[in-house]
C-alpha cells in the first residue's frame, strides 16, 4: 500500500499547487489587475485548470472506499437462522473458539467481533445472532436481531450461511435450489455489499432432497452458483474451496484502487476531499459567480489540504502571487 509519505502526499501536494495558482490569478486579477496589466485570462487559465483538478479528484473519490478497508479491514457480517452453524465458521474461520457453540438455537445473542488476516488482507468478522422473527421472539433476542440487522447494513461483505439439512420451505436464500422464503440478506443488506452463501451442514446430507443436490441439478454442469459454496464446519469437507472463494472477495475490495492515484487511506482524507470538491462545484457550476465568491471558494476548496497535511497558509499563497506575477518588483 502506497501511504500519505509517499505518492500520495506528492499528489495532493500537487493539488494544493493548482489551486494556491488559481487563487494567486483571482487575487492578482482584483488587486493588481489595473496597475500590473494584468489580463482577464489569467482568471480563465486559472479556471480551466481547476476544472480539470475537478474531473481528476472525482476519480480519485471514486476507489470505492478500498484504501480505507485495507487500513481497517473488510467488513464481514455473518448472518442467517438460528442453529445454521454461524458461529462454528467464524471459529472455523479465525482458528480459534471465539464464539460459543452448543447444539440448541439461539446461543449467540450479541455481535461477536474477531480481526483475521485472509490471503494476507485484514477482514473484520461480525458474527451475529439469528434471525428470526414471530411472536414467540423475546425482548432479548429481539434486539439480538436488531443489531445484526444493522450489521448486515454496513457490511462490505455478507457470509449468508444456510443449513442444508433443512426441508426447502425453511431456507432463506434465491441462491438455494428450491428455497422459498424471502432471505433477509436480499432485503437488509447494502446494495452495494458482495455476498457468499455458504451451504453448511452437508455432512447431514439427504440425498436426493439436498439442496445442494437440488441446486447443482438447476445448473447444466452440475456446479453451484456463483459466489456459493457447499461445506461443512464439523468435518471441514470443503471448507478449502469455501476460503478461496472468500479470498477472492477479501482481495477484491481491498485492491480495486481509483484510477486517479492511489486509493484513499484515511475516512478523514475522503471527507475533507470530498469538502474540497463541495467548494469547486458551488462556482464551476455557476457561470454567473462573480470573482469575489471565486476567490473565497477557491480559498477555502484548498483549506481542505490543510486540513490534511497542515501546510497551507497565507503566507505560502502570497509566496504564490508574488513569485508568479512579480508583484512589486
Amino acid at each position: 500500500m502506497r501511504h500519505m509519505d509517499g505518492e500520495l502526499s506528492v499528489m495532493y501536494d500537487r493539488w494544493r499547487q493548482v489551486l494556491l495558482r488559481a487563487i494567486a490569478s483571482v487575487e492578482a486579477y482584483i488587486d493588481f489587475g489595473e496597475d500590473e496589466g494584468i489580463e482577464n485570462d489569467a482568471v480563465t487559465d486559472a479556471i480551466n485548470q481547476v476544472k480539470d483538478l475537478r474531473e481528476r479528484m472525482a476519480r480519485h473519490i471514486s476507489d470505492d472506499r478500498c484504501g480505507e478497508r485495507l487500513r481497517a479491514g473488510v467488513n464481514v457480517a455473518i448472518v442467517g437462522r438460528p442453529d445454521v452453524g454461524k458461529s462454528s465458521l467464524l471459529n472455523l474461520i479465525c482458528r480459534r473458539d471465539a464464539a460459543i457453540v452448543s447444539a440448541g438455537p439461539g446461543t449467540t445473542r450479541d455481535v461477536i467481533e474477531v480481526a483475521a488476516d485472509i490471503g494476507g488482507f485484514p477482514a473484520v468478522f461480525r458474527d451475529t445472532a439469528g434471525l428470526r422473527y414471530g411472536g414467540d421472539v423475546g425482548d432479548v433476542e429481539s434486539e439480538g436481531v436488531r443489531r445484526a440487522e444493522f450489521v448486515l447494513k454496513t457490511a462490505d461483505l455478507v457470509l449468508c450461511v444456510q443449513d442444508t439439512s433443512r426441508k426447502p420451505e425453511e431456507l432463506c436464500c434465491r441462491a438455494v435450489g428450491d428455497g422459498v422464503a424471502p432471505c433477509v440478506c436480499d432485503a437488509t443488506a447494502s446494495p452495494g455489499a458482495r455476498r457468499l452463501v455458504a451451504l453448511n451442514k452437508t455432512d447431514l446430507d439427504r440425498g436426493s432432497k439436498s439442496p445442494v443436490t437440488r441446486t447443482r441439478a438447476t445448473s447444466g454442469d452440475g456446479a453451484l452458483p456463483l459466489h456459493t459454496c457447499a461445506l461443512s464446519c464439523k468435518t471441514q469437507q470443503g471448507y478449502v474451496e469455501f476460503l478461496n472463494h472468500l479470498q477472492h472477495h477479501v482481495e477484491h475490495l481491498c485492491t480495486t484502487e481509483s484510477p486517479e492515484g492511489p486509493a484513499i487511506a484515511h475516512l478523514r482524507h475522503r471527507a475533507h476531499l470530498q469538502d474540497c470538491l463541495t467548494s469547486l462545484d458551488r462556482v464551476l457550476n455557476d457561470p454567473m459567480v462573480d470573482i469575489a465568491t471565486l476567490a473565497q471558494e477557491l480559498r477555502d476548496a484548498a483549506e481542505q489540504f490543510g486540513y490534511i497535511d497542515g501546510r497551507i497558509g497565507v503566507e505560502e499563497m502570497l509566496g504564490v502571487l508574488f513569485r508568479e506575477f512579480c508583484i512589486g518588483k
